[in-house]
């Protein structure tokens, strides 16, 4: 128990699991509005508070790369990641760099999208007014691949880490559908030589009065297509629905049944 988010009340750590290394915990914040604790999360790492700095680092490890986590207090009586440090040991070498982030920015993951050799990052940013940009960043920082997403409906979407054989790529989904028109398409990219290159996609759109609809068998091949890849997927980020939605978890809640459109697939 400590005062994480250096408000002037205790909060609540627990122990989530025992595993081979590292020390998942999970944290409740106390709000005095309330006079409840809230969930926050769960972080990877025992927090050490920094109350000088007013800050609590975590420290944790993937492999032989090893992080030092810096939270810091935010504007919403919380905290966020404001800083990581990351140490990557090698056979001969060790190389060192430092991540910053703003308020409004939410590391996901990271993964090799170029697949250059060298780990990206994953990282949302909030605009405000319910507007996001999914980036993907180089080590050095700068944007290698953004896209806006928003919870407006024509900005609903999802991304998802897609991973095979071959190495990391992008998949992004979305399904639109409106009072005239619908359209449902998904989109599987690397970001080799920094550009977007197509693997895989595939489209289905019609009248949502059910004029000119396709046959079952173009519903259900698209569905095949896309629920086969979200089997090898993780979400990273998603609008879907006007629901905001952080990864990374499993991409299960995503799959298409087109369970909406059973009347004009001929399905009772």
């Amino acid at each position: 128990m400590a005062d994480f988010n250096f408000d002037g009340y205790t909060d609540i750590a627990l122990q989530a699991w025992v595993p081979v290394y590292n020390h998942p915990d999970y944290y409740w914040f106390y709000n005095r509005f309330t006079g409840e604790f809230e969930y926050f999360g769960c972080l990877n790492g025992e927090a050490v508070v920094d109350g000088t700095n007013r800050e609590f680092t975590i420290e944790h490890r993937d492999g032989a790369t090893y992080y030092t986590d810096h939270y810091r207090p935010d504007d919403a009586n919380s905290v966020y990641l404001a800083q990581r440090d990351v140490v990557i040991y090698g056979e001969n070498r060790e190389t060192m760099r430092t991540e910053t982030y703003g308020k409004n920015e939410h590391p996901i993951t990271y993964a090799d999208f170029d697949r250059n050799g060298t780990d990206e990052s994953v990282v949302v940013v909030d605009r405000g007014d319910f507007v996001y940009d999914v980036q993907v960043r180089r080590q050095d920082g700068t944007a290698l691949w953004q896209q806006e997403l928003a919870t407006v409906h024509a900005g609903w979407s999802s991304l998802f880490l897609h991973i095979d054989a071959d190495g990391a790529a992008l998949l992004q989904y979305s399904p639109y559908m409106s009072t005239g028109s619908a359209y449902y398409s998904y989109t599987l990219f690397t970001l080799k030589d920094g550009h977007e290159n197509i693997l895989s996609k595939g489209e289905l759109s019609f009248a949502s009065d059910g004029k000119d609809a396709p046959e079952k068998a173009e519903f259900d091949s698209f569905a095949d297509g896309i629920n086969g890849l979200l089997t090898d997927s993780f979400l990273l980020f998603s609008t879907e629905n006007g629901k905001v939605e952080y990864g990374l978890k499993s991409a299960e809640g995503h799959y298409e049944t087109f369970s909406n459109l059973d009347w004009l697939r001929g399905e009772s």
